[in-house]
């Protein structure tokens, strides 16, 4: 928990533990101390002779106090304690113990010497007001990452303290900052970038679950506006993350973590619910001195295992989000029927449990080399996979032989050398190499295309129509294969004059991927009914694309993005109480040019399809911090930030030129009976060069940035006029309030080029001719989107061991398309809209307009000297906006009535146009025998708001959310060796729902998050034609979400 306690005297202030932050590069690794030497007569002493003393380490840096009593030292280990000594002749000595940095942030300290002979010496404390902040942000320490309850031991439990932060855990545990893309934030670990550089998962992360152990992990920082010129990649914000490192004294731990379905939820508003969890996580670290004040080590391992509920399946089962038009019945009969007809094994439909491991390796080299020059050296490995499921939503399900066993492995490789030339230069030099492999693998093997089995009007037994059945491998994984490898190049220089300290420095990032993804390489056959499965009938046709040498292998891609970047900026200090920091950064993109031309592209269009991306931006960033006395600082800025788009989207590119890959529908009355093996001649004879889909980055491409503006105010003291009232309960309290504007700038948007409006329909709508076969996607820019975002925070520590703290942010955000997808057409087809062509602003896919936290935690030595904890973390936020949309049905091969393709017509993302009454003259509402039902669900709904007009995108909300996490843990005392201890740990995962089955529910609409009303057509006239009302809603109760779990631990350490 933070840690509030002002420093002893009020002589120093020191970083605040979890409240608003200095600003913190991205990749930085280090921290500083800026600080001022008066004399006792008030004037500035120059020529002071400051030592820091790295109390584990033995490692001291001296510094010499320059005009204005001004010094700075940079590039200082994370943590401490340090010993800060400062002298000067005709001066009281001054000594100050117990100092602890946190990490991108600047310990402040100012002096005043006094003329006794008799050294003061001044104990501080962790706390106290930021020293140099200048946008919101927190950093948490050791002890606040010991008190989080992370039932999945992953740091982004710890990072959504953060006001501004929040995880989906209906979607993989995505971290979203600022109501951002979880795909536009960065994630570094030592430095090294550990966010999912190419794109394709939703957590955030390169690996299946947290790159690091947590228990690993010395500090966590959380940035959203940091001004300053060294932090890039990213637009809504980072995570950055520093490892553990060895000092003088051998530390250690070895634990073990242990969850089961016997330690958790089994019921979700009363209904009973599967949920066979068995998870086992072990590991231990270990760090000490391979050479004393020389040469130290660290290390970590950790193992997991475990299986999880399937929590979405057909009707007939235990699952906790029933699909109810497929029963396991229904999925039994297509799986005997693929048995004997076709010799495919469908594996069923899983009622078991789901298969993960994970592996986590670190080991660290710290060498202080002498006074003047340390280095660090750290290896990192993960590798981990998981099963998942695929096509079970909506009206779907997938079989197993429909799932994938999903396998990704990282290793990096880091290597520093911070250097002190003289006391008024200092340098950083950084290398580190990152690689990922992720493979794909299909449960039932790639013999098989992908089998589509419509059940048609009497055919389920669920007595409902519209299931349809998946067996095969699913399209994206017949042919898929990522391997990606970045090295980064890192110095940077800090030269310190007068009241100025001036950063310089330079970054090259080299990334090369090789990508291999031809979706349908052995094609999607679609059957009408289980009887024309029954008699290999492909009655819906088959879609088939691949190499148009039908080798998927030649489709695969491979191609570099570079980076070099340039960074100037002065943080000038005129006063001890006011900090200035501008400055600004240049970044070059440069992608390989080896994308093959599509001379028909250019033909159709006008301009080339083979242009990459090669583009630069300026990033200018200004801020300030403003301390009015000792206990309110003021702060703000404003700055341009840009990165966080994944590289999958430039990949798009290079793996769809049109040219090497081509697509082809054949309609199933063209089709010879099918056997699921060999794709026919007539669909491998069918792929012609130069007509397959294109995906294409636009040639005037520019880099997609966000400016903001913040401003916020950071307070500590009493309540105003009722505090002194209150006792302790209205003393010592610390405050703060930030605001955040921002202006998306050259933000992404997709449109397919095939499309041209031919005709409107009655609500205004544009209805297009586009091609049925192919797409031809343009990534292009476009200046939409903006945010503003309030959040408030009051915490306080008590003197008997209780910290509580509040905080609520009011989130505003909107964009034109989300980017929730890595293909360019998902992106399309899965953005809720009325026209795809034209972009509209409207409330963005991440945004969460109320969240509120409340953190408690009591820590007591109620045993003897063996600590007692309870830390509680409770949240309650606005739930998942979504769309009402139409169910804009179409086969393949044809247009839906809007005149789109199919792969964007199922997505049912056309949004719906609410009748004035019954007399609308743009509806035909003939087709609703209920006309009084269906505006009474306008009413109930709230789209009758929008009578009269299209609903706007993600107007509406799904369910609130409430989320409640409690750790207790208690210390026991260790035998060996001295001040060993052994600590038990309870974590308790939603406990809401474990004492009322009613509270804790995630239910909310799925992904992408829309609610068709009706089944649309458009007449003659152009009037909107209603049926097929009313429908099943997709809101669904997520049951990993929502069931209460909990996790036993033991930890022995030393």
């Amino acid at each position: 928990m933070i840690s509030l306690k002002q420093l002893a005297g009020g002589v120093a202030v020191a970083a605040i533990t979890m409240s608003v932050a200095a600003p913190v590069m991205a990749q930085q690794i280090t921290s500083a101390i800026h600080g001022t030497v008066l004399s006792h007569g008030g004037a500035p002493i120059e020529g002071a002779s400051i030592s820091i003393i790295h109390t584990p380490t033995g490692r001291v840096t001296r510094q010499t106090s320059r005009a204005g009593g001004v010094f700075d030292a940079t590039g200082l280990r994370v943590g401490g304690p340090y010993v800060v000594t400062i002298s000067a002749p005709g001066e009281q000595p001054y000594r100050q113990e117990d100092i602890f940095l946190t990490l991108g942030k600047t310990f402040s300290i100012s002096v005043v010497l006094g003329d006794a002979e008799d050294e003061i010496i001044v104990t501080a404390q962790r706390g106290g007001v930021a020293a140099l902040a200048t946008g919101p942000g927190a950093v948490f320490d050791l002890d606040t990452i010991d008190g989080v309850a992370s039932t999945g031991r992953d740091f982004k439990d710890v990072a959504r303290l953060d006001p501004l932060v929040y995880l989906d855990p209906t979607n993989n545990n995505a971290i979203s900052i600022g109501g951002g893309n979880n795909r536009m934030i960065s994630i570094t670990v030592d430095g090294v970038a550990s966010n999912d550089d190419f794109g394709l998962n939703s957590s955030g992360f390169p690996t299946l679950r947290s790159p690091i152990s947590i228990d690993s992990i010395e500090q966590i920082a959380v940035e959203t506006t940091p001004f300053n010129v060294e932090y890039s990649g990213f637009q809504s914000g980072t995570v950055n993350v520093v490892t553990k490192s060895g000092d003088n004294e051998y530390h250690g731990s070895a634990f073990v973590y242990r969850r089961t379905g016997s330690l958790a939820g089994d019921k979700i508003q009363g209904a009973p619910v599967t949920n066979p969890i068995d998870e086992w996580t072990y590991g231990g670290t270990f760090g000490g001195p391979i050479v004393k004040d020389k040469l130290f080590f660290f290390g970590s391992y950790d193992y997991f295992q475990g299986t999880s509920a399937i929590t979405r399946g057909p009707a007939g089962g235990s699952f906790g989000s029933v699909i109810d038009e497929v029963s396991l019945q229904d999925v039994a009969n297509v799986s005997a029927i693929a048995q004997s007809v076709y010799g495919l094994d469908s594996l069923g439909f899983g009622t078991g449990d789901l298969t993960q491991t994970d592996e986590k390796i670190l080991g660290k080299i710290d060498w202080n080399i002498n006074e003047s020059h340390r280095a660090q050296f750290s290896y990192g490995y993960n590798t981990g996979n998981q099963v998942r499921i695929q096509n079970t939503f909506g009206n779907r399900v997938g079989t197993q032989s429909n799932w994938y066993n999903n396998t990704q492995t990282l290793k990096t490789f880091t290597g520093s050398v911070f250097s002190d030339w003289n006391e008024n230069f200092s340098t950083e030099l950084r290398v580190s190499y990152k690689e990922q492999v992720t493979q794909q693998v299909p449960l039932a093997g790639l013999e098989f295309g992908e089998l589509v089995v419509r059940l048609a009007p009497g055919e389920s037994t669920t007595g409902l129509n519209g299931g349809q059945i998946h067996l095969g491998p699913d399209v994206f994984r017949q042919a898929n294969a990522l391997n990606n490898d970045t090295t980064l190049f890192r110095f940077k220089g800090d030269y310190s004059v007068g009241q100025h300290l001036i950063t310089g420095g330079a970054e090259r990032s080299d990334l090369n991927i090789f990508n291999l993804f031809v979706p349908f390489s052995r094609g999607t056959y679609t059957f009408n009914s289980v009887a024309d499965f029954q008699n290999q009938n492909a009655s819906g046709g088959l879609f088939y694309q691949n190499a148009v040498s039908n080798n998927a292998n030649d489709g695969a891609a491979e191609f570099g993005v570079d980076v070099t970047s340039f960074y100037l900026q002065d943080k000038w200090s005129p006063r001890d109480d006011l900090t200035v920091v501008y400055g600004a950064r240049y970044e070059k993109f440069k992608a390989s040019d080896n994308i093959t031309p599509n001379a028909t592209f250019q033909s159709r269009y006008g301009f080339t399809n083979s242009a990459p991306l090669d583009a630069s931006i300026f990033l200018p960033r200004f801020g300030f911090s403003f301390s009015k006395t000792d206990n309110i600082t003021f702060r703000g800025g404003l700055g341009r930030f840009a990165g966080g788009n994944p590289n999958v989207w430039i990949s798009n590119s290079y793996t769809n030129d049109g040219v090497t890959v081509a697509s082809t529908f054949v309609p199933g009355a063209l089709l010879p009976p099918v056997d699921g093996r060999t794709v026919p001649a007539i669909a491998t004879g069918g792929l012609v060069a130069g007509n397959g889909s294109t995906n294409v980055t636009d040639p005037n491409f520019k880099i997609p940035s966000v400016w903001k503006a913040s401003f916020g105010i950071d307070a500590q003291g009493d309540i105003p006029f009722i505090g002194h009232n209150l006792g302790a309960l209205g003393t010592n309290w610390h405050v703060t309030a930030d605001v955040i504007k921002s202006t998306s700038q050259n933000a992404v948007f997709w449109k397919d080029l095939t499309c041209t409006q031919i005709s409107s329909a009655a609500d205004g709508r544009p209805i297009n001719n586009c091609d049925t076969n192919r797409f031809d996607v343009l990534l292009t820019n476009v200046n939409k989107g903006n945010g503003v975002i309030m959040s408030f925070l009051a915490e306080k520590a008590f003197d008997n061991g209780l910290d509580v703290r509040a905080t609520y942010t009011h989130m505003n955000v909107n964009d034109a398309n989300s980017g929730v997808s890595s293909t360019a057409t998902s992106n399309i087809g899965r953005n809720a809209t009325s026209d795809r062509t034209n972009a509209v602003t409207s409330t963005a896919n991440f945004e969460r307009e109320h969240r509120f936290t409340f953190n408690i935690n009591y820590a007591r030595k109620i045993f003897g000297d063996n600590q007692t904890r309870f830390t509680l973390f409770g949240e309650e936020r606005s739930g998942q906006p979504f769309s009402y949309t139409f169910d804009d049905r179409t086969n393949r091969g044809s247009l839906s009535p809007f005149g789109n393709n199919r792969e964007f017509a199922r997505r049912d993302t056309q949004l719906f146009y609410v009748p004035t009454g019954a007399g609308d003259p743009n509806v035909d509402l003939s087709g609703i025998a209920d006309q009084a039902a269906f505006f009474s669900f306008l009413e109930s709904s709230g789209l009758n708001e929008y009578a009269g007009q299209i609903a706007p995108r993600n107007a509406f909300k799904s369910s609130w959310v409430s989320r409640w996490d409690l750790r207790i843990s208690q210390e026991i005392p260790g035998v060996f060796p001295r001040n060993a201890k052994g600590v038990f740990y309870l974590d308790i995962q939603n406990i809401g729902n474990l004492i009322d089955s009613d509270w804790g529910v995630y239910n909310q609409v799925g992904f992408p998050y829309v609610e068709p009303v009706v089944i649309a057509n458009v007449d003659a006239n152009g009037r909107l034609v209603y049926t097929g009302f009313p429908r099943s809603s997709r809101a669904r109760n997520s049951t990993a979400a929502s069931l209460w779990s909990a996790q036993v631990g033991f930890k022995f350490r030393f």
